[in-house]
């Protein structure tokens, strides 16, 4: 069972009174204390700036954000081939977030996308041993270690994963590792143990 939070939406356009502030605020206060946020998507218009706001401030804050392409059966296949190579565009780096096709009028992929719910959630619920961890990590470190960061390479002490709801990981480590070294561990780690679509929070 799942409690689902209809928020009142952010603008399209500037706000210009009162009421579009407070509702664009209390939707930004759902974020922090959601696990999945769906970010509908009118696929006539495209992934605005909004949106895209929203899901990056879903990662930062580890919530899981799912996008919805919402009247995806008002497009003809150009402007269906337009819309997939925007939002990958735009979600180069996080190419793990999950995008589902529906149609509110028809009802057309609402299925899949409860099924995608629950399988995020399970996903969130993934433990995994410390020795496993470590062990998988350690391997990365020897096959394709670190750039040296000003000439000193960082060595790895100590990884475990220290909670669910989102799988949250703690690297102890001895130097300074480049921010695309972070980005393969946790791609790494995702592909590994099958997050998938699931937000994932790492501590260095």
């Amino acid at each position: 069972v799942f409690e689902i939070s209809d928020t009142a939406g952010i603008p399209r356009k500037k706000q210009k009174n009162r009421l579009d502030r407070v509702g664009s605020l209390m939707s930004m206060k759902q974020i922090p204390i959601s696990a999945v946020t769906l970010i509908v998507v009118d696929s006539k218009e495209g992934l605005m700036v909004e949106d895209i706001k929203l899901i990056y401030e879903c990662i930062e804050r580890n919530v899981t954000p799912i996008i919805v392409l919402n009247k995806w059966d008002l497009l003809n296949n150009d402007e269906k081939t337009d819309i997939e190579k925007n939002v990958k565009h735009e979600l180069h780096n996080n190419l793990w977030v999950e995008i589902v096709r529906t149609s509110a009028v028809n009802k057309r992929g609402i299925n899949l996308l409860v099924s995608t719910i629950n399988r995020v959630y399970e996903s969130m619920g993934k433990r995994i041993s410390t020795s496993e961890i470590n062990k998988f990590v350690r391997g990365l470190w020897i096959s394709s270690p670190p750039h040296p960061y000003r000439g000193v390479r960082a060595k790895i002490k100590y990884v475990n994963q220290y909670s669910t709801h989102p799988p949250s990981f703690s690297f102890n480590i001895k130097g300074t590792l480049p921010k695309n070294y972070k980005r393969y561990l946790m791609n790494q780690i995702r592909l590994k143990y099958n997050f998938g679509a699931t937000a994932i929070k790492v501590k260095f």
